[in-house]
Parts: C-alpha cells; structure tokens; sequence
C-alpha cells in the first residue's frame, strides 16, 4: 500500500499503512520550487497569506532604473525572508539593469540559483 503525503509548508508529512504520521525531509528541490512560487504568485492569490508573493504587476510600465530595481529586490527580500526553509538557504538576490529589462538571480546556499528578468512593459518572467 502507498503513503498518502502532505504539503505543509516545508513541513511535509507522510501517513503510512499504520496510520503514522512523520515529518519528511525537505529537498532543495523544495526549496526551488517554493522561491517559483513566491514569485509568481501576487497578493491575495492565497486568501490565508494575503501578502504572500512578489506582486510584480504593480511595477509594470514604471521606468527601469535603479530606484525600481532596488524596490523589487527588497519586496524579494522580504518575501523570502518570511518562509523558514527558503531563509535556512540565506537567499542573495542580485540584478542587472537594461533598456528595458531588469535581470535578477537569486542565490540559494548549496543550491540552484534562479534567474528571472523584469521587463518594463510585461511584468515577469521566470528563467530558471
């Protein structure tokens, strides 16, 4: 028979035939994916976390600079720093300005890193 596993914010839970209940180890993999989310979700996407997620709409067609590009790297900041596993992995976020465009990497301790671009008249978009 299989186990039945739950999500619990890096806190996932396995429910054996026996009826156990145990805490899983959480992955980098978790991990990555959690910063995916964070930052594609927009306020309010999760009625119990309203301000969970980056909101990056709000920015669209603002000018790229370097005013905006730190604006959206403390949001980021901010963010991730409110989830305990993604925390533990001291998360580094960097960008580089263009025309039209700001491209940021988020650094994750012993991890991936994930790159993702702003861009001025569309909003974001996650490159891995």
């Amino acid at each position: 028979m299989s186990h039945v596993n739950f999500n619990v914010d890096f806190g996932d839970l396995s429910l054996t035939k026996s009826s156990d209940l145990s805490k899983l180890q959480t992955t980098d993999e978790d991990i990555v994916q959690a910063v995916h989310t964070v930052l594609k979700t927009n306020h309010g996407d999760y009625r119990l976390r309203p301000y969970y997620g980056i909101d990056f709409q709000k920015w669209i067609g603002s000018p790229i600079n370097i005013t905006l590009a730190d604006t959206i790297k403390r949001e980021i900041d901010a963010r991730l720093a409110e989830i305990t596993g993604i925390k533990s992995k001291q998360p580094e976020v960097l960008y580089i300005l263009g025309k039209n465009t700001i491209t940021f990497r988020i650094t994750l301790k012993g991890t991936d890193s994930i790159n993702f671009s702003f861009v001025k008249d569309k909003g974001v978009k996650v490159l891995r």
